[in-house]
């Protein structure tokens, strides 16, 4: 434990960074976490290196275009990018483009 309290030399014993760990957090919490965002689901996937296909590959950018990026966050503009009502920016990713609008 530090002198915080955390449990930073378990989390070093069970691999895992050291510092405060969402555990911890999660039971300082004043609101009850729901259990199933307390559940550790780490599955050791193996230390085989990754075909460099992954990173160059036109299929798999290919299936990123189709599967990922529509799906997920993106940060698109800051709030200082356009500060006035009326303002405008332009987000392009992944071959597509948005326009942002204040």
């Amino acid at each position: 434990m530090d002198d915080q309290g955390n449990g930073v030399r378990e989390n070093v014993l069970l691999g895992r960074c050291p510092g405060t760990s969402w555990d911890d957090y999660a039971a300082a919490d004043t609101h009850p976490v729901p259990a199933f965002l307390r559940e550790d689901h780490y599955k050791y996937l193996g230390s085989r290196p990754i075909a460099a296909s992954r990173y160059t590959g036109a299929e798999f950018f290919q299936l990123e275009l189709d599967k990922m990026w529509p799906n997920v966050w993106q940060f698109a503009a800051r709030d200082e990018d356009m500060p006035d009502p009326g303002d405008v920016v332009v987000y392009k990713n992944a071959g597509r483009s948005y326009l942002l609008a204040r």
